[in-house]
């Protein structure tokens, strides 16, 4: 019995052996009893707590049936899965031959005309009716400028607005008119020297028949004469240009009062009180004043050659500047230059415009506004009908439902429309947005 024991004992695991062996090292028996019962007793107590209980073998016929069983359920997991996403994937596939086989929906416009009445806006420039620079004509000191005259004074034709002190123009007038006068007594004794000798030419030719004389001093006589009528037309020839002499003296010396040459506006004076005045000197060529006449403005404006025929004389027009919004000025086409300038290939048209409040001033930028009647007036299609490419730009046209594209040329770009001159009528149907449709196409009408 203790062998088969001991035997048994051998059977068991290792980590129980050695755990029976601590026990025993340990158990206070085995140090007090020394008689082999007790040990085989002991041995037997040990045992019977440390035996496992056995487990269930499995057979490889369990463990193929269990792993058919796994192959199964996962395989219908994964039908159960795979089957709705083969479903969609499919009806996808109907829906995508569907719309390849579907035509596509366009939306399409009518092409409309455009006003008949057209305003041309033109970028304008606003000037005085007149303009001019008062130089000065006389040499001399300014004098105080009368009172109230400056830059923004209203002045009337000949009004005196400086005075220049040209005390050697005097002089020289003074001088011009006694040489004058000297010509004059000059020219008075040659003609009664000249009377005198046509007297005495006379009685020599009375006497002269009685061959009282000689020829000789008849012949002195006649010479005398013509010699005294040729220093009479010296001495009125004399007279004519001291005369003349005086007259220039004159008017330079009238240079001196500058006067107004019209009504307007003083905008710029060049000199003050005291400033020597000179013709020839480090001033000549400066402007003493400018004078505008601001009564009524001339705005003058460059028309394209496209609308140079339908902008004539007399034809009403409005100003607009930036610094009255809303409040048009009102005037008429007054001049026409009558020819296209080659260069700019425009008509140079100026409109006057009335202003008697001042509220314009001259050179001032602005637009202005004619109103021009076209006999055929372009029609008017969306931007977004147009397509860019590289023979030009195009529409798509249907026709029984096709696209046709056509080239068309524009004119003038409002945004959101744009004016077609050439290449559409008004009975087409435009394709808005045609994108990329093919020529030929053909299509669903989607009518806004």
């Amino acid at each position: 019995m203790p062998r088969n024991d001991s035997l048994q004992s051998d059977h068991r695991s290792p980590h129980l052996v050695d755990n029976d062996r601590a026990e025993r090292s340990i158990d206070p028996a085995f140090s007090r009893a020394g008689s082999t019962e007790h040990r085989e007793a002991a041995n037997t107590v040990l045992d019977s707590h440390a035996a496992e209980p056995d487990l269930p073998q499995v057979s490889r016929k369990n463990l193929v049936v269990i792993a058919l069983v796994l192959v199964v359920f996962l395989t219908g997991l994964f039908f159960l899965g795979w089957i709705p996403h083969a479903r969609r994937l499919a009806a996808a596939e109907d829906s995508v031959r569907e719309v390849a086989g579907a035509k596509p929906a366009v939306e399409v416009v009518s092409p409309h005309a455009s006003s008949a009445d057209e305003k041309l806006a033109l970028a304008a420039d606003v000037l005085a009716n007149q303009a001019t620079s008062i130089y000065a004509r006389t040499t001399g000191y300014l004098q105080p400028l009368p009172p109230g005259i400056d830059i923004g004074a209203r002045v009337q034709a000949g009004q005196l607005i400086a005075e220049i002190a040209s005390p050697e123009t005097d002089a020289q007038l003074e001088q011009a008119r006694a040489s004058l006068e000297q010509t004059r007594a000059t020219a008075a004794r040659m003609e009664q020297e000249h009377s005198l000798t046509v007297s005495t030419l006379k009685r020599y030719e009375s006497i002269s028949v009685g061959n009282a004389i000689s020829q000789q001093d008849l012949d002195e006589k006649r010479a005398q004469e013509q010699t005294s009528a040729s220093a009479v037309i010296e001495a009125r020839t004399n007279i004519a240009v001291a005369e003349a002499n005086v007259k220039r003296l004159a008017e330079l010396q009238s240079f001196s009062k500058v006067v107004a040459p019209f009504d307007g506006v003083i905008t710029a004076r060049g000199f003050d009180a005291g400033a020597l005045i000179s013709t020839g000197g480090a001033n000549a060529g400066k402007e003493m004043f400018r004078i505008e006449d601001t009564r009524i403005l001339r705005v003058r404006v460059n028309v394209p050659q496209e609308y140079a025929t339908d902008v004539r004389v007399g034809k009403p027009a409005e100003l607009e500047v930036r610094n009255y919004p809303g409040r048009p000025f009102v005037g008429t086409v007054a001049r026409s230059a009558g020819a296209i300038d080659p260069a700019t290939r425009t008509l140079r048209v100026e409109v006057d415009v009335p202003n008697t409040e001042g509220a314009l001033l001259p050179g001032m930028y602005g637009q202005l506004r004619i109103t021009s009647r076209r006999d055929q007036p372009p029609l008017m299609v969306p931007g977004s009908t147009l397509v860019s490419g590289t023979d030009g730009v195009r529409v798509a046209v249907l026709d029984n439902e096709r696209v046709r594209w056509r080239v068309v040329k524009l004119g003038r770009d409002f945004g959101s429309e744009v004016e077609v001159i050439s290449g559409l009528q008004s009975s087409d149907v435009v394709v808005n947005n045609p994108g990329t449709l093919r020529e030929g196409a053909e299509v669903a009408v989607i009518r806004r």
